[in-house]
């Protein structure tokens, strides 16, 4: 579809505005499916911890305390 050459300033101005706006809505859909898709991969990483730590009676254990200092920072995480 070919459009005919704006008649008026007012046209004009609608276009660009319409073309504004198009712009806008191709970035804000592109920044969703990024959200989407990090999200996602979050996700599937969860699902695959529950399903690992399940079957293979995985868990995480967060040091507290500075007694495995200074091999193992207060804060560290370890997967037992």
């Amino acid at each position: 579809m070919t459009m005919s050459p704006p008649r008026t300033r007012r046209e004009m101005r609608e276009r660009a505005a319409h073309a504004a706006r198009a712009a806008r809505s191709r970035r804000s859909r592109a920044a969703r499916d990024i959200v989407i898709a990090v999200f996602g991969v979050v996700g599937a990483a969860t699902v695959l911890w529950l399903v690992a730590s399940w079957v293979l009676g995985l868990s995480l254990i967060v040091f507290a305390t500075g007694s495995m200092s200074p091999t193992m920072p207060t804060g560290a995480l370890a997967v037992t």
